[in-house]
């Protein structure tokens, strides 16, 4: 298991260039200066709202974002709004890695739950979810903005 070489730390602005080949494993391929303007806009080392990466060997293995969701029905909720591993580094612990310190972020921050999202084709992260202590709970509909 390699997690133990693993350092986690916030993404700066400075490494988000170097987050496209992970956020192409989940599907995504933002221009670098969209990256580096949501980072900038909406995440915060002083937040809940955080995107983290993992280093391994000076370079980034893995990352993920944290967010804290209020609502008015019930207690906030933390959300693990993505997290993605190179492929080359799954199965080596990075991946729990990250998730745990998403966790301490968001149980510090007094959330009573943490919630994610998996693509439906994403069997293996499913699992690893699953293996993690997280349950399958429901069903996430989504409508796009009109063009």
């Amino acid at each position: 298991m390699v997690a133990a070489a693993v350092t986690i730390s916030d993404l700066s602005p400075a490494e988000a260039a170097q987050l496209q080949p992970l956020l192409q494993t989940l599907g995504y391929g933002s221009p670098t200066e969209e990256t580096v303007a949501r980072l900038v806009a909406g995440y915060h080392r002083e937040s809940a709202n955080r995107a983290l990466v993992a280093w391994l060997g000076g370079e980034i293995a893995g990352f993920a974002t944290t967010h804290v969701t209020p609502f008015l029905h019930r207690p906030p909720a933390g959300r693990v709004t993505a997290l993605a591993v190179l492929t080359e580094f799954q199965g080596t612990g990075i991946g729990r890695a990250l998730l745990a310190r998403c966790e301490e972020i968001l149980f510090a921050a007094g959330v009573d739950r943490i919630e994610l999202t998996s693509g439906s084709q994403r069997h293996g992260a499913h699992r690893f979810y699953r293996s993690s202590g997280y349950d399958e709970t429901g069903v996430r509909f989504v409508k796009p903005a009109q063009s």
